[in-house]
Order: structure tokens, then sequence, then C-alpha cells
């Protein structure tokens, strides 16, 4: 009686399991917070986010699970480096099962871009989205160095070697080449926009919508940024149609992966990933 028990035990796990593949789902994954390719770690002040290769790694493996027939990415992000919105982008758009894109509370810049690999995208009345534009930060305290008497001598091989370095003005020429950069990124940005919402988009207003503003999830959809209107239900039944099933089941997708680490290391692994954050070029 009681191998009988385990063994029906057994079969309802198996049943139940995500592996198994008589058990048909949608797949709710999120995406939130800033998108960067290091990703953020955890500590006693916030949940952390993971990076942007653990995350398309992760997006991959659901290639390999014969249960989640579509999934719905809940994007709440401002965006972040432009590699690691590419990495995701490339792995959502590899993805090889119906994809929804659902802008929750907010979807801008390299978030949006992340949605572009969507099949659809859905998002909410209240949401903002867009901000479609490209930025490069300078910080400078040559100002206060001088103000407190710090004198830093730079012994370097060309003159472009201590490029925007924070110690000194920012040259012209300097300016120009970054704004050469920063001008490349942007046109990929909005071919890719131009490409992925073909047809939909109003090519009429292409000069307001990619001037780095942001837009409602009313605006972006009569702009044709977005698809549908909803929330997160809208988007799992968006992704239940496209995967041809009616009312579907629901399972969670983790996209962070690993074991938080201590309080230590998380204290000083924020600190490090914010004096990380130098010059770069970001999508948000």
């Amino acid at each position: 009686m009681l191998a009988f028990g385990l063994f029906f035990i057994a079969l309802i796990l198996l049943l139940t399991s995500t592996a198994f593949p008589l058990r048909q789902c949608v797949g709710v994954a999120y995406i939130k917070g800033e998108i960067t390719t290091e990703g953020t770690p955890p500590s006693f002040m916030n949940e952390g986010n993971p990076g942007s290769e653990e995350i398309a790694k992760r997006i991959r493996e659901l290639n390999d699970r014969p249960d989640v027939k579509a999934v719905v990415f809940v994007i709440d992000s401002p965006g972040g480096s432009v590699v690691a919105s590419k990495e995701i982008y490339n792995a959502i758009r590899d993805l090889k099962k119906p994809k929804v894109a659902y802008i929750r509370e907010m979807g801008t810049s390299g978030a949006y871009l992340v949605s572009l690999a969507a099949d659809e995208i859905v998002a909410n009345p209240d949401s903002l989205t867009g901000s479609i534009g490209v930025i490069s930060i300078i910080m400078n305290y040559k100002g206060l160095a001088d103000k407190l008497g710090i004198n830093i001598t730079t012994i370097k091989t060309g003159k472009h070697k201590d490029f925007f370095s924070p110690t000194k003005e920012v040259s012209e020429e300097e300016i120009e080449i970054m704004e050469s950069i920063i001008n490349e990124t942007f046109k990929e940005f909005v071919d890719l926009v131009k490409e992925r919402r073909k047809g939909r988009l109003k090519l009429s207003k292409l000069s307001t919508i990619t001037d780095g503003r942001i837009f409602s999830g009313r605006q972006a959809y009569e702009l044709g940024l977005v698809d549908v209107l909803g929330d997160k239900d809208k988007a799992i039944e968006e992704a239940g149609k496209l995967a041809g099933i009616e009312n579907p089941d629901v399972c969670e997708i983790d996209l962070s992966g690993g074991s938080p680490p201590s309080l230590f290391s998380g204290i000083f692994g924020a600190f490090g990933y914010l004096y990380e954050r130098g010059v770069g070029i970001y999508l948000k």
C-alpha cells in the first residue's frame, strides 16, 4: 500500500513537472531594473539584478523546455548599456517560440529595444515607453581638484589615451569622436525600430518618435510603437493565442540564476558596480 502511494505521488509530480511535455504553459519572465552586462548583486538594500549574459543564457534554455509553449517578458526597466540591451534582444529574437513583451510600468530606451525582439508588444496604458535615443554622460572633477589643491599628472603615449579623463577639461575633438560613436549607435537603434515595427509605425512621426522623449502606453499605441494596450493577463492571453492555447496555465521563469551572495559581498559588490560606471554609452 505504501509503495502504491509513493508511486501515485511520483506520478502526480511527474505530470505536473515543468519537464513533462503534456503540461503546456505560457512562461512569464521578468526583466527589470537597469540593464547591464555584469548586473548588480543582491544586498540588504536591494534584490539586485542579473547581468545580460546570464539573462540571455536563461532565455536560450527555454528552447529546451517542451512545456513552455510561449513566453511573456514582463519589462519594467529604464534601459541600460548598449551591449547588454543587444545581448538580451538577440536572445529573445532567436527564441523559437511565440513571445510577447509586456511593458508594465516602464520600458524605455534599451528596455524598449529589448521589447522589439518580441512578436507582439503589449503595454499598460499608464506605462512609460519610448525614449529612443543614446546618451553618454561625462564626469569631470578637475575644478574640484583645483580648489582642493590636488595636482594630477598624466603620462600617455598618444593625445587621446586619456580620452574623457575626469581630471581634465573635455576637448572639442573628444566630443566629436564620442558624437560619431553615439550617432552610429543611434542609427542602428532607429533602423531596428523601423524594421521591427514595419507596417505599424507611423513613419510620418518618426522625427518625434526618435527625439528621445517618453510616451505613455496610450501615446505609444497611437504611434505604432506597441500593438496592444492591457495588463499582464492580457499579455498572457495574447501569448496563448500565438501558441494556439486557450486559457493557458502560467509558469514562472527565473532569469536570475545562481544563489544570493553574502551580506558583505552584496555591499561591496554594489559599491564596485557604482565605481565602475564611468564613461560609457547607454540606451537610457
